[in-house]
């Protein structure tokens, strides 16, 4: 991960991505979670805000236009279970590590035999380590294992966070800790948004304008490489350092940049 931004993102001007949508092709990148749906204690069950699923089907069916991707830490499977779009969309799991292309099947990035064992490991450590009934959700994403400690009490959550990341420290070489909202993660050294958006803006070529919505920390990597290449949105209620050129302030205002988008025609000029 790149040296944390200390820019305040700006909030997203009035009409900007209605006069992107009109003068280019564009790439729309979506994380899921506190983006296109609420923050919710229930992991498996977080539904995209009302109107996305409508705006993203109407996006993705205008393909010379738009390029849609979801793209989440959820696993694959999971993420396109919840958000129920399929056609013309291309989804990215697990940070990068799991991609499908429309029309084609699920592909890893990286060969899963590189650290199985490693997260064999965490499982182990976790079911040892982790009490059961006290607010703790394990999250198996198989390239991937989070813990959840949103219903945790904060002392034992952040006692078992920092012997958790001091075990892969010490232990597992092929695996790195994220920390998001209220959840740390065990993964792969290869997973990594920014390089997942490297891969799909290079097959783009030159032909499509990125615009990139995230709201976490592994989005952050993301608007690292876009950051002069493409119009990155921070999803925050409140401004903090990002480097995300812009920001907006919940899911229901990117319902509202989609449908800006949606409803503008292609300049004809053009």
């Amino acid at each position: 991960m790149p040296q944390a931004s200390t820019e305040i993102p700006l909030p997203l001007p009035a009409g900007l991505l209605a006069r992107l949508a009109a003068g280019h092709k564009l790439i729309l990148f979506l994380d899921y979670d506190g983006t296109i749906s609420e923050i919710t204690p229930d992991i498996r069950n977080a539904q995209p805000v009302a109107g996305v699923r409508d705006l993203i089907g109407k996006l993705a069916v205008c393909a010379e236009r738009f390029r849609v991707v979801v793209i989440s830490g959820r696993q694959l499977k999971e993420l396109m279970r919840m958000l129920g779009v399929r056609g013309g969309v291309t989804f990215v799991g697990n940070h990068g590590l799991e991609l499908m292309e429309p029309g084609g099947g699920i592909r890893p990035a990286v060969d899963p035999a590189l650290f199985t064992p490693a997260l064999d490991a965490i499982r182990r450590w976790l079911c040892a380590n982790v009490p059961e009934a006290a607010g703790f959700v394990v999250e198996d994403k198989g390239f991937s294992v989070a813990l959840h400690y949103r219903l945790a009490d904060p002392g034992p959550a952040l006692s078992i966070r920092m012997r958790l990341a001091e075990f892969v420290r010490e232990h597992l070489p092929t695996l790195k800790v994220t920390e998001g909202k209220m959840v740390i993660e065990a993964l792969p050294h290869q997973a990594n948004k920014g390089q997942a958006v490297r891969a799909l803006m290079r097959d783009e070529g030159r032909e499509r304008l990125a615009v990139y919505f995230g709201d976490d920390a592994t989005d952050e990597d993301a608007f690292f490489v876009l950051r002069d290449a493409g119009v990155t949105v921070k999803v925050s209620a409140q401004p903090r350092p990002s480097w995300a050129r812009y920001r907006v302030a919940s899911p229901h205002d990117v319902v509202a940049a989609l449908s800006e988008m949606a409803s503008t025609p292609r300049n004809a000029a053009l």
